[in-house]
């Protein structure tokens, strides 16, 4: 078990909002440790599976001991993305239970204050009990990526309560990337889309994310020309 090769930008972006030094924020994620549960949807692309994947790249950064609870293939492909970003992180089954906990898809078994993250056409979701679960979602990677952001803030204020006294943990949030609302466009399908020829110049905090869910949007098409001069170096391994 590791932290992240880039722990310094980490400390960076996170030791001055807990004010906590290096060895302290350190000591603190050793002791740390956040499960995913995976439902049966997380095997199949969509939603659940973005939101699962995107979720585990997001708590790599800085946990270092993960548990990926589902089944051996979609455990072995976040497993996959889990050392992608940390090759030392920890991924064994956790003794005990969990620091914090995320919940993606109809899990059969739920801790108590687990974190359910969903997604629907536009609206994305984060709840803190098991919500009612639809039949079928409409696939959406901008909204699967908003739901999986704001999962990890919150297991972020989860693990971090006594640090954060002053947050602690947020209300259930229902957002629709189109107005902010609670459920425009939670039935709204993407429709297809000709981007014609665009440049992404840079592609690092900003870019890299656009990409992950432009590669996800189903019928999506056009000429993508990617441009960033900066070496890869550990303080930008986005």
């Amino acid at each position: 078990m590791a932290l992240p090769r880039f722990f310094d930008r980490v400390f960076a972006a996170a030791g001055r909002r807990l004010s906590v030094d290096r060895a302290s924020l350190e000591h603190a994620l050793r002791e740390k440790s956040v499960r995913i549960l995976c439902g049966p949807e997380c095997a199949e692309a969509g939603n659940a599976r973005w939101i699962a994947e995107l979720l585990t790249n997001l708590c790599a950064r800085l946990y270092p001991r993960l548990a990926l609870d589902a089944d051996a293939e979609t455990a072995a492909h976040l497993g996959k993305i889990a050392r992608g970003v940390n090759p030392q992180i920890s991924l064994r089954t956790l003794p005990g239970e969990a620091t914090a906990t995320a919940c993606v898809g109809s899990v059969a078994v739920v801790p108590p204050r687990a974190i359910f993250a969903s997604a629907s056409g536009w609206v994305a979701d984060v709840r803190f009990q098991r919500p009612e679960m639809e039949e079928a979602s409409l696939p959406n990677p901008y909204a699967a990526g908003a739901a999986a952001a704001l999962a990890a803030g919150e297991i972020f204020r989860h693990v971090f309560a006594e640090q954060l006294p002053d947050v602690g943990l947020a209300r259930d949030v229902r957002v629709s990337l189109l107005d902010y609302s609670n459920g425009a466009g939670r039935d709204r399908a993407l429709a297809p889309l000709d981007l014609g020829p665009v440049a992404f110049v840079g592609l690092g905090a900003v870019g890299g994310p656009a990409l992950w869910a432009l590669a996800r949007h189903p019928s999506l098409s056009g000429d993508a020309f990617l441009v960033d001069p900066d070496s890869i170096e550990l303080s930008n391994l986005q």
